[in-house]
């Protein structure tokens, strides 16, 4: 079936079913600056993103049980510097498991996050290991919140919200957390602008999704 025919019959569809759809632009959350968990400065300058066009979810790999999620940043970011020989801290943000975002690297750098595909694609990484166990709700709450702004800010493509091991041979980011990826896309269409239900969302898809 061709775009056009699948959005007619969503528009028909959305008519009989008397949708109503009212967007309200999503609004930036909340996020721990780099000052406020205590990051060390880049090792170099920056590179920076010509455009931002993708948004790719990774999990850390690390323990899901800490006291202090501040510790837990800055010790990722001293393993990407000292150990593999990165300028930063790879990711754009990290969320913890009571649904903190904290600031990576600007949203304007490219990130080091996926080999090959960096330029362009915001790396955002859950802190904790999903190939053991599922994210916390708030940890989703907080991850759709700030997908959804940079959605809607930057006009990224729903099909464009990716896993890692899309792009690599990886378990990144975990089983259980790759497997709620239609979910988290269907939650950003609906926040970012306004779609009620599934006929609303398949019809932004049909569209804007290349």
């Amino acid at each position: 079936m061709s775009k056009i025919a699948l959005l007619q019959l969503i528009i028909l569809a959305s008519t009989l079913l008397a949708v109503k759809v009212q967007a309200q632009p999503p609004q930036k959350p909340k996020i721990v600056t780099r000052k406020e968990w205590g990051a060390s400065p880049p090792m170099c300058q920056y590179a920076r993103n010509p455009y931002i066009n993708a948004i790719t979810i990774h999990h850390t790999v690390t323990s899901n049980t800490y006291s202090d999620a501040k510790k837990v940043v800055q010790s990722i970011q001293r393993f990407h510097q000292e150990e593999r020989g990165w300028c930063d801290i790879g990711y754009h943000y990290l969320i913890d498991r009571e649904g903190v975002i904290y600031e990576g690297r600007p949203l304007w750098a490219v990130g080091a996050h996926v080999k090959n595909y960096n330029e362009g694609n915001i790396g955002i990484a859950l802190i904790g290991n999903y190939e053991e166990a599922s994210p916390t709700p708030e940890q989703l709450k907080a991850l759709t919140a700030l997908i959804s702004w940079l959605v809607y800010k930057y006009k990224t493509p729903l099909a464009n919200i990716k896993g890692h091991r899309d792009y690599a041979e990886t378990l990144c980011p975990g089983k259980h957390l790759y497997a709620l990826l239609p979910y988290i896309r269907r939650k950003v269409g609906s926040e970012t602008y306004g779609f009620g239900d599934g006929y609303a969302v398949a019809a932004w898809w049909a569209v804007y999704s290349d």
